[in-house]
């Protein structure tokens, strides 16, 4: 299929990726290295739907428990306390100052130490028995086993369940760094990246039909649109087309609208093995009131009810009340997770990256000259314009709030801004990062990388709120 001019820049980094996996990691194989445990557990029983519960093949309940596991096969550069741009980006900045090898190398060392094989026998020693593990969508291969099938692999001699989170489809299916986005959602909209969507899950879907260790498939992390029909006629599809080759496994549906219980799918795919899932971001009343919505939602379409994301542990007793099976983000990060692992202050790497944003700070003076500039330039009113040039201080994300409230007709300009405004941070970031990595030889980055093993991090288990240890107590 020819390839669309105006998606190089968006390609030419995935086509480096691929190289990257191919050529640098050494984890890309025509047959799986299993993981080796010190004895092989018996083989998962597959789980399957029954009302509103996840069920064995003898039909009891499963108390599904476990944590995401982000950051690792889906980059997320605040996982890592560094620039939170999209992987596409960052890696076409590294290409102006270096060769490909050496930016693979910087992927690569953090991937292959952030999380190793140690980590799924850490989890099950903690309690859990499910990982929900978001990927990219590179990370699937035709012909080709990745380092995603060897997770698959460690998670079955550690007798744990997987949950295979697509967290950034072709083309992007929101308009966030964490879809690996240029801030479109092409998804939707283009024949290319849905025919390559649907490609991605026959693969797992052929590869893994018979593989209880799977516990399901998650279509899409954090779907965005500007037109929810757009999400129903694709999910519909997918799930059609993943019938076609399994029937057996789960697939887990976001029923709501980029975090947001407005547009929910109506009605869901006919489909009695759906578990329905959202995320829980928001503050404890509102986070109460989309509950509603969602209770409401499963009453009218029967089915389990899941949050597989959320960042304050204080609220597993709220999803425990309401009957919600629920999944904490992350096990492992930079900055602090209840009741996980994360970086101690002194740790060399966070010694690091705490100079990379010294270094790079944009300064405010600086900054705001430059979104004025942007605000000048565009196509909004002038009234907005005036409303921006009289406001103190820094023009940040309340600023922009507060004013498209008074001028709603130029909210998709205004968005537009505010994305090139986050593209400016990235960019200085990014720049103190590629100094400070190019002043280090691949020895001393590699011996630097070490630090993000497991084994360097920290585990708070009496955090407000923690259920841990040993496991966070789910349904």
């Amino acid at each position: 299929m020819p390839m669309k001019t105006a998606n190089l820049s968006r390609i030419l980094p995935s086509l480096l990726l691929s190289l990257c996996l191919m050529a640098g990691s050494g984890l890309i194989f025509t047959g799986v290295s299993q993981a080796r445990s010190a004895k092989a557990p018996k083989e998962l029983p597959f789980l399957t739907v029954r009302g509103a519960n996840i069920i064995t093949e003898k039909g009891s309940n499963f108390n599904l428990r476990g944590p995401n596991v982000g950051g690792w096969l889906m980059w997320e550069g605040v996982m890592f306390d560094l620039v939170n741009s999209a992987e596409y980006r960052l890696r076409e900045l590294m290409m102006t100052r270096m060769d490909t090898s050496r930016v693979c190398f910087f992927f690569d060392q953090i991937r292959q130490n952030f999380i190793t094989e140690s980590d799924f026998a850490t989890i099950k020693k903690m309690g859990y028995n499910s990982i929900r593990l978001a990927f990219h969508h590179r990370y699937v291969k035709f012909d080709t086993l990745t380092e995603l099938d060897e997770a698959i692999g460690w998670a079955r001699n550690y007798g744990l369940y997987i949950i295979l989170d697509c967290h950034a489809a072709p083309g992007s299916q929101n308009r966030e760094y964490h879809a690996d986005s240029d801030g479109r959602a092409m998804l939707w909209n283009e024949a290319e990246y849905q025919t390559e969507f649907l490609r991605l899950w026959e693969i797992l879907a052929k590869r893994y039909k018979n593989d209880p260790t799977i516990l399901g498939y998650e279509l899409y992390n954090e779907p965005w649109t500007d037109d929810p029909k757009k999400l129903y006629d694709l999910s519909r599809r997918v799930v059609e087309h993943i019938r076609t080759i399994d029937e057996r496994h789960i697939i887990f549906l976001d029923i709501s609208y980029y975090k947001n219980p407005w547009g929910t799918l109506e009605p869901p795919p006919a489909d009695p093995n759906l578990v329905y899932i959202f995320h829980g971001y928001q503050a404890p009343d509102k986070l109460q009131e989309y509950l509603q919505i969602y209770k409401d939602y499963q009453q009218k379409y029967p089915a389990p009810l899941m949050c597989d994301e959320f960042g304050d542990s204080t609220l597993i007793p709220l999803f425990k009340k309401n009957d919600i099976f629920n999944m904490i983000w992350a096990y492992k990060a930079c900055y602090s997770t209840p009741g996980f692992y994360h970086m101690p202050p002194d740790n060399p790497w966070r010694r690091w990256t705490s100079g990379i944003r010294e270094a790079g700070q944009v300064d405010k003076r600086t900054l705001r000259s430059e979104v004025l500039k942007l605000i000048q330039e565009s196509t909004v009113s002038e009234a907005t314009k005036r409303d921006f040039a009289n406001s103190a201080g820094n023009l940040d994300k309340s600023t922009f709030m507060r004013i498209a409230q008074n001028h709603r007709e130029d909210i998709p300009a205004l968005r537009k801004i505010y994305d090139q405004i986050a593209l400016i941070n990235d960019q200085y970031l990014g720049k103190s990062l590629i100094a400070s990595y190019l002043e280090m030889t691949t020895d001393q980055f590699k011996e630097l990388a070490g630090n993000l093993q497991t084994k360097y991090f920290t585990r708070e288990s009496n955090q407000p709120g923690s259920q841990l240890p040993p496991a966070m107590e789910n349904k």
